[in-house]
């Protein structure tokens, strides 16, 4: 019986980490405006846990009228980020402001890092959060909006949402949403087919709007190396339904792009191309399709020290990246337990039952014990999500076991 012998040395974790370091990934894509059954069918290479080439990412070709409101929500937020940061704090999303997934909140730093020789702080990824253009009309269904989890997952928009000085931001944003909503409700239909649901039954799950808010991620210029480790948006999978990624920054052949973990545990760079988008699923259509729809683990990383500007050879090639994200959401009260059409006959189910908001609020049990939801379920989801994130899956751990065992020879 193979045993893992000797803790590995220092020369061979870095022969493992060369190993997973970045592969080529051959990205499906499919065109939105083609056949129904070519989106299926790519729908289904994408994530179908079964492939084991399975990528977990789909690069979707936009219409051509759609690319172009993408690059003008692009080039609007742009503007945006280019102010003093004095100027884009007015925008921040105010203390205290509910933290649901459907809000209109501004401006915020969502990640950055202390130089520690100049003591000066460097973004590595800021936001502009904008909300659904159309008002809510909560008076439709009142116990649903008013009630105290409607308050947090649907809250009005902040005093100063828009900033004054890009007063073409907000309508290049609302015509780039209504579009693109447009796309998530083809996506839904696709989406049913796949997992077997009848034709509406998933829509009825997201009956009631608006359905996301559409995230613009601005990741600056770097002028310093950042810390070991840190990257610009940590290893995690989404807790929406699926997410929509665009971009009109071309990839960096540098580094610093979107990547994704497949199966053996491996990382790639997705490489969208222009006038595209990315689609990924979400932990509600994993647990929705008990596990048969793959959820994969991604990040975007840091540039390597060698790109960065104001550094020692540092490249002309510019870091700095936009993306504009989108993350459908159920009801928050929508059943996401696995359907009965996704488990085997004989067999129980991958997933307890649970609905939407403790998928959505799993990072938040103080919230969460306050509306009334399933604490002790949202513990799991915080354990499973940090347990994919950081670890390849379990059969590449025991390859690595015996692979490194015989090799016990010092650097």
């Amino acid at each position: 019986m193979a045993t893992c012998g000797p803790a590995p040395t220092a020369s061979q974790r870095a022969n493992f980490v060369a190993q997973m370091a970045l592969v080529p990934l051959r990205t499906p894509v499919a065109d939105l405006s083609g056949p129904r059954d070519a989106l299926v069918s790519a729908v289904k290479q994408a994530f179908s846990f079964d492939n084991t080439a399975c990528p977990g990412m789909l690069r979707l070709k936009m219409s051509p009228d759609h690319a172009q409101l993408l690059r003008a929500v692009h080039e609007e937020s742009r503007r945006f980020f280019d102010m003093p940061r004095s100027a884009k704090d007015v925008y921040s999303t105010p203390p205290g402001y509910p933290s649901g997934p459907h809000r209109c909140g501004g401006y915020k730093i969502q990640k950055a890092f202390v130089d520690p020789d100049g003591g000066a702080e460097h973004v590595l990824n800021e936001w502009f959060v904008a909300g659904c253009p159309r008002p809510i009309d909560r008076s439709v269904e009142p116990e649903y909006y008013d009630s105290a989890a409607g308050h947090h997952f649907y809250a009005d928009d902040t005093p100063r949402s828009w900033p004054e000085e890009v007063p073409t931001l907000r309508p290049a944003h609302d015509a780039y949403y209504l579009a693109t909503e447009q796309v998530c409700f083809q996506l839904l239909e696709v989406f049913e087919e796949v997992i077997g649901f009848a034709p509406g039954d998933l829509l009825r799950r997201a009956r009631r709007e608006p359905f996301y808010v559409t995230t613009v991620a601005h990741y600056p210029e770097l002028e310093a190396t950042p810390p070991e480790g840190q990257v610009r948006i940590d290893a995690h999978y989404d807790q929406s339904l699926f997410a929509l990624v665009g971009s009109c920054d071309a990839v960096n052949p540098l580094g610093g792009n979107l990547e994704v973990r497949a199966l053996d545990g491996s990382w790639s760079e997705v490489g969208l191309g222009e006038g595209e988008l990315v689609l990924n699923c979400g932990e509600q259509l994993a647990r929705l399709s008990n596990g048969t729809l793959h959820h994969a683990v991604h990040r975007v990383n840091t540039p390597p020290a060698e790109a960065l500007a104001g550094t020692s050879g540092g490249s002309s090639r510019s870091t700095s990246r936009i993306s504009v994200m989108t993350y459908f959401q159920l009801d928050y009260d929508a059943d996401i337990t696995p359907i009965p059409q996704c488990v085997p006959e004989g067999s129980e189910p991958k997933y307890p039952p649970s609905i939407a908001a403790e998928c959505i609020l799993y990072t938040d049990p103080v919230v969460s014990a306050k509306l009334g939801f399933d604490v002790e379920a949202q513990k799991k989801m915080r354990i499973a999500q940090v347990r994919r994130a950081s670890h390849p899956p379990l059969h590449l751990l025991l390859c690595i076991c015996i692979c490194i065992a015989p090799a016990s020879a010092a650097d």
